[in-house]
């Protein structure tokens, strides 16, 4: 995960949403393109991640901002886990990769990371007395 520009945790069944501002900071208008490659683990498996870029193209003026929006979506197909307890999870954490290209932009492609958090990872403990166990 040390490789990716953007790190986003999650858990099977989540949808999260992230903004985007893509700068022009240019003096001339550029046409910019947003394509977002198909998420993968690290050794070229599929994951139960799939995202999308709104919009996929826009116009920058010199010196514009414009708001992108990537969602992302962790389904709970392709995932192995315990069936038993309800809802599908993961064993392990998983960690999905994406490539955001801005065709247009002077810039490399953006590493994405989604962590797909198991259940049993940062637990919220509710305590139901005052006992001391």
């Amino acid at each position: 995960m040390s490789d990716a520009d953007l790190v986003v945790y999650a858990r099977v069944g989540e949808r999260r949403v992230v903004p985007l501002t893509v700068v022009n900071e240019r003096r001339r208008e550029r046409d910019v393109e947003l394509d977002l490659s198909e998420f993968r683990t690290a050794g070229g498996r599929a994951a139960p991640v799939a995202g999308a870029v709104t919009p996929s193209k826009m116009s920058l003026a010199p010196c514009q901002e414009e708001q992108a929006i990537l969602l992302i979506n962790i389904t709970a197909s392709d995932v192995e886990g315990d069936q038993d307890r309800g809802a599908t999870d993961v064993d392990d954490c998983v960690t999905a990769y994406a490539d955001l290209r801005l065709t247009g932009c002077d810039t490399r492609p953006i590493r994405i990371a989604v962590v797909i958090l198991p259940r049993v990872c940062n637990v919220y403990r509710v305590r139901c007395g005052l006992g001391c166990c």
